[in-house]
């Protein structure tokens, strides 16, 4: 079963993507105007959600030194200190890849929509 949060989240994107397009099929001036702020929302959120991550990853690793510190006598398996770590910022980074590619293919989408 898909957790709810997953459905709303990927019900959210669609209806953005969808409204994306609408705008910039409608109304291509108004779209050329907002266009870069959207790039640039893109890669705020990007930034954040790598500086996040770094400081995320950086305090798990502190966490498990002190841990190793407090208790050295105590004998802890380093599989079960360390865990999974899903490299985020690489999927961010092909996601506002993507986001982009989409978001500048929508700016050119009057010229080649334009029939001569």
């Amino acid at each position: 079963m898909v957790p709810m949060i997953e459905v709303l989240v990927s019900g959210l994107v669609l209806a953005a993507v969808s409204a994306l397009a609408w705008i910039a099929y409608k109304h291509p001036k108004g779209y050329q105007r907002i266009y870069g702020k959207i790039l640039l929302l893109g890669g705020t959120i990007y930034l954040g959600v790598t500086i996040y991550w770094v400081g995320f990853i950086d305090g798990q690793s502190r966490l498990r030194t002190k841990v190793i510190d407090i208790s050295p006598n105590y004998n802890i398996p380093m599989s079960e200190l360390s865990t999974t770590i899903i490299y985020a910022p690489g999927w961010a980074f092909l996601i506002y890849i993507a986001f982009a590619a989409y978001v500048i293919f929508l700016s050119l989408l009057p010229n080649l929509l334009k029939e001569d």
